[in-house]
């Protein structure tokens, strides 16, 4: 074989290649590629490339093995299937879990007497949540501390992807949180004008804690009591579910205000998007919009009819 016309050996084409057929200046430019002893006659050098090239192919299936290993047990640490959850969006970032990326994802299951629950979230969030509150965090949609299990669990799944070079966000601005949490309402309000109100987001937004919890509980009392809906009615307006299922109207005062406006504007949500047919919507919006005018003096000063309606 010519000195200028041969192929390195690689893991890959190895078995392709005949070092007996390579003169013995080549298999030491080879040897010396791969930091293999140069000083030998030819037959040694092509014992010890063949060598170690047998032994990088071996290095290399074992080190797949073990990296198979280690995605299989990164993909588990995920926890439980986002079907599964009782809740449908992130707390924080208030996105849909079957919109959060796969490798952001993290859900756990918690027993308590005879039922179970599973609770999803992006990492970011529960990555937050531990960083503000350290050892004493815990889950906002029933406010038990995480279990040191879950939190195990949790650190597995990031040291995993930073092992496997899984890029996953871990940090965010708070801006942003209050950008896409602002956006959601200007959506949510947007769509009940769409359906023939006169509304404002601000109606909402301004309102502090104190008037947080009394909006609730008024939009609680219309669903359940004051307009004496039929379990039909509701079901149509809302076909998933309570609106209050994921949130417990007696204990109200013992969320923040940020987290009473993220699990309001849930609720709000069910009321609006979710109706059988739009006039159910209109009538999901109808009702926020009365439990408005009861809450805010805004929204009474511009809707004085619905505001005598409902008061």
């Amino acid at each position: 074989m010519s000195n200028d016309d041969f192929t390195i050996p690689t893991v890959k084409n190895y078995t392709e290649c005949n070092l007996g057929k390579y003169s013995l200046k080549n298999l030491k430019i080879i040897s010396k590629k791969y930091k293999l002893k140069t000083s030998l006659k030819k037959e040694f050098l092509i014992k010890n490339i063949t060598s170690f090239l047998v032994k990088e192919i071996k290095a290399i299936k074992i080190q797949s093995m073990i990296r198979r290993w280690f995605v299989n047990e990164w993909v588990n640490s995920h926890g439980p299937k986002y079907r599964n959850c009782v809740n449908e969006t992130d707390f924080l970032t208030i996105e849909p879990l079957s919109d959060i990326p796969f490798k952001q994802y993290f859900a756990y299951e918690e027993k308590d007497c005879h039922f179970s629950h599973i609770y999803g979230f992006d990492i970011v969030s529960i990555n937050t949540l531990l960083k503000t509150n350290g050892n004493n965090a815990t889950n906002p949609y029933n406010r038990k501390k995480f279990d040191q299990n879950i939190l195990k669990k949790f650190d597995k799944l990031t040291r995993l992807s930073k092992l496997l070079d899984i890029n996953i966000v871990t940090e965010i601005k708070e801006e942003f949180v209050v950008k896409t949490f602002e956006a959601k309402c200007l959506d949510l309000f947007q769509k009940i004008n769409e359906l023939g109100h006169y509304s404002n987001h601000l109606w909402f937004l301004e309102l502090q804690k104190r008037h947080l919890i009394k909006f609730a509980r008024d939009l609680y009392d219309i669903w359940f009591y004051r307009c004496q809906l039929t379990p039909e009615v509701q079901r149509n307006i809302s076909p998933r579910g309570s609106p209050f299922r994921h949130i417990n109207i007696y204990y109200l005062q013992d969320n923040t205000e940020r987290e009473l406006k993220e699990k309001i504007l849930r609720i709000m949500e069910d009321f609006v998007y979710y109706g059988t047919s739009t006039d159910n919507k209109n009538l999901g919006a109808y009702y926020i919009l009365g439990a408005l005018t009861i809450t805010n003096r805004n929204a009474a000063n511009a809707l004085p009819w619905l505001f005598e309606t409902f008061i």
